[in-house]
């Protein structure tokens, strides 16, 4: 990430559609349509890059995956239990997940929704599914994770974090960064 930032290249920014002299970004399905409209017929997805470590080893960029998880709270009364499970089998059946795709390009949990010839043509969800084999399932982060994330970022914004810096000096970041996401498992 210091070397990234120190590239005369990098602009930071986290909205798409408020970006402004790119060649690449790097986003989510999400902000397919902003990306779109930034890029237009230059408009392309990839799965995130692999880089060479300091090691000499070749990584895999990671991210989080996340997915939406459709339940329903035990019901006592019967006729509302129905209700309920009628409105999730809709709701994660393949006609309601196509409206879905239509509506908003949201990629659908559902197989044979997954399986139609618009999402399978749809660029952003084409790269995110060579993606998945290399993310981590989201599940349920504190915002504080979040602030603690955009704390880094920001050191290594700043010049906190440099090229310049010490491997002691970045590893204890690391460490520190590391230490506090484990405490909000505990």
């Amino acid at each position: 990430m210091v070397e990234l930032k120190a590239s005369p290249a990098f602009q930071n920014g986290s909205a798409a559609g408020e970006a402004t002299n790119v060649a690449a970004i790097v986003d989510g399905t999400w902000d397919a349509g902003a990306v779109q409209d930034l890029f237009g017929d230059n408009y392309a997805c990839a799965k995130l890059p692999t880089f060479e470590g300091s090691d000499g080893k070749t990584y895999q960029m990671s991210g989080f995956g996340g997915f939406k998880l459709l339940g329903v709270k035990p019901q006592e009364d019967e006729a509302k239990l129905a209700a309920c499970d009628a409105l999730a089998a809709w709701l994660s059946g393949e006609e309601a997940q196509i409206a879905r795709f239509e509506a908003v390009e949201w990629g659908p949990s559902n197989l044979a929704a997954q399986a139609s010839d618009a999402v399978q043509a749809n660029e952003a969800l084409a790269a995110l599914g060579e993606q998945l084999q290399y993310t981590i399932p989201q599940g349920q982060y504190p915002g504080d994770y979040w602030s603690l994330a955009t704390s880094l970022g920001d050191s290594i914004i700043s010049g906190e974090l440099s090229k310049d810096s010490s491997d002691d000096d970045l590893l204890a970041a690391l460490d520190k960064f590391q230490e506090t996401c484990l405490s909000y498992a505990q």
